[in-house]
């Protein structure tokens, strides 16, 4: 879901071209996800083609809107580019300034012997060399180390919190990785309004982390703001 809110953002009031490509979902779930985040409807009711009178006047005028934007927002199946090096050809065929994989530990590499570590370490060096002067946004899965040997806390939830060195397949991730970005948070009443990212590198030195909308209702995911911020925020 954030994968598809940054790329939305992008696509929408930064004008950037988006490649979307997903290992793990077919275009048709993308496509649903990315008009049911631009015109704020619920994403089941979407899905389920159950929208009311009013909420399906509100879907079609955005989907007009959607139509009209400059920016081109493209979507597609991980199983029509299966490899690092097929989706940036597409993506320079298509001038796409900003590339998203979705499930990018599935991605295939020419060499099929490779074992799947070094697939994907080998498939990280190529993605940082390819990316150029664009912006690459990946997804990758935490190994059982995040959770594995963790102490628990009074509530039986993991009171250590997963690192760089926890991340699934290969350490390449991180080191090449100008931004990690974490979503790790154990399910529980507060997840279901609101998430926790972390910031586990940033290049420039960057620290810390901040909240998220979780809002399905009107497909709420943008940064979330309390009181205090805000009152700060105004005074600024």
């Amino acid at each position: 879901w954030m994968m598809l809110y940054i790329a939305l953002h992008n696509w929408r009031y930064l004008k950037k071209n988006v490649l979307f490509v997903s290992m793990e979902m077919n275009p048709l779930s993308i496509a649903q996800r990315v008009t049911a985040m631009y015109a704020h409807v619920p994403y089941g009711q979407l899905k389920k083609s159950g929208f009311s009178s009013s909420t399906y006047k509100k879907f079609e005028s955005s989907m007009l809107e959607f139509k009209a934007e400059e920016a081109k927002f493209y979507c597609v199946d991980g199983n029509l580019a299966v490899s690092v090096e097929e989706i940036y050809d597409l993506a320079d065929l298509l001038e796409c300034d900003l590339v998203d994989i979705d499930g990018a530990y599935l991605c295939r590499h020419p060499n099929a012997r490779l074992d799947r570590f070094t697939r994907v370490a080998e498939n990280v060096r190529i993605m940082k060399q390819a990316t150029g002067d664009r912006c690459t946004l990946a997804s990758w899965q935490f190994a059982r180390s995040a959770v594995k040997g963790k102490s628990k806390d009074a509530k039986g939830q993991t009171s250590e919190k997963a690192g760089m060195e926890d991340i699934g397949m290969s350490d390449e991730i991180p080191q090449v990785s100008s931004i990690v970005l974490a979503m790790d948070q154990e399910d529980s009443v507060e997840t279901l309004i609101q998430r926790r990212i972390r910031l586990l590198k940033g290049r420039g030195g960057e620290i810390g982390g901040f909240n998220i909308n979780w809002g399905f209702d009107t497909m709420d995911f943008t940064q979330a703001v309390d009181a205090e911020e805000q009152k700060k925020m105004t005074a600024i």
